[in-house]
């Protein structure tokens, strides 16, 4: 059963002739072989099987096989060939392939190693492959949730840092429309309080133009936490706030905002 197995996966592998005609006296006597088109359906003694196959592989449609005393044994004189049952079937010029037993068993033997080589070597693949198809996965697996986490924490970043520049602006906005308040209450400007107040306005105007540049740049990705961005608010802070005590130490400031407003 295991050799007309192992005839069988010769037979898949070689399938080159849509039809070959054998005959021959393998297997003990008068044997025909008939092979029929892709799904090569063979009949006949695993020997002349076996020869059938090799005949199509070569390219012959014909053939015939001698087993036993007839064919080529294995002191090189050539045996009977059976001839006749070609002949009958209108097949003449057929390709002789004679062997004795032995010869015929080693050859399906080396076969037989060539495939179990190939599955061996298949297999093989198939392990790797697998393998690395793990590894892969795990990979794949690491770095998803390696960048998740620093989704996370870019987007908790950022709403943090929009969160510290709304209070920052909105406290800003709100001393500048009190120092506004300041100067239209004051019947008494002095040159002093007026040109500190265009300054301290300009001034204010340009850094809000550049604190809003600068957040859309985060909210775009393309800026770092804890960089110029937020310090650029700190420095503003730190400017401005000894030109808003210059411009509110008038005694109407003091009084209408209280001597301590600004600390």
């Amino acid at each position: 059963m295991a050799m007309r197995s192992a005839a069988a996966l010769v037979l898949r592998k070689l399938r080159t002739a849509e039809v070959v005609y054998g005959s021959g006296l393998g297997g003990g006597g008068g044997t025909k072989v008939l092979l029929f088109g892709s799904d090569m359906r063979p009949f006949g003694s695993l020997p002349a099987i076996v020869r059938a196959a090799e005949a199509a592989a070569s390219g012959s449609r014909r053939f015939s096989c001698g087993g036993g005393d007839g064919g080529l044994r294995e002191d090189g004189n050539k045996g009977i060939v059976d001839k006749k049952n070609l002949k009958r079937e209108g097949l003449p010029g057929e390709h002789e392939v004679g062997a004795c037993g032995t010869t015929i068993n080693n050859c399906l033997h080396t076969k037989i190693l060539e495939l179990q080589n190939e599955l061996k070597l298949e297999k093989a693949l198939a392990a790797q492959r697998k393998e690395y198809e793990e590894k892969l996965s795990a990979m794949r697996t690491e770095y998803e949730g390696k960048l998740s986490a620093l989704r996370i924490e870019f987007e908790s970043k950022l709403r943090a840092a929009q969160n510290e520049w709304r209070v920052e602006f909105n406290g800003l906005k709100l001393v500048v429309d009190k120092v506004t308040d300041i100067c239209n209450l004051t019947e008494n400007k002095s040159t002093l309080v007026t040109n500190n107040y265009e300054h301290f306005k300009e001034s204010f105007e340009l850094r809000v133009q550049s604190i809003q540049y600068n957040i859309v740049k985060v909210v775009a990705g393309v800026a770092t936490f804890g960089g110029g961005t937020i310090a650029t608010y700190f420095k503003l802070k730190e400017e401005l706030q000894p030109r808003l005590t210059s411009m509110c130490v008038s005694p109407d400031a003091q009084k209408f905002f209280g001597k301590d407003w600004w600390d």
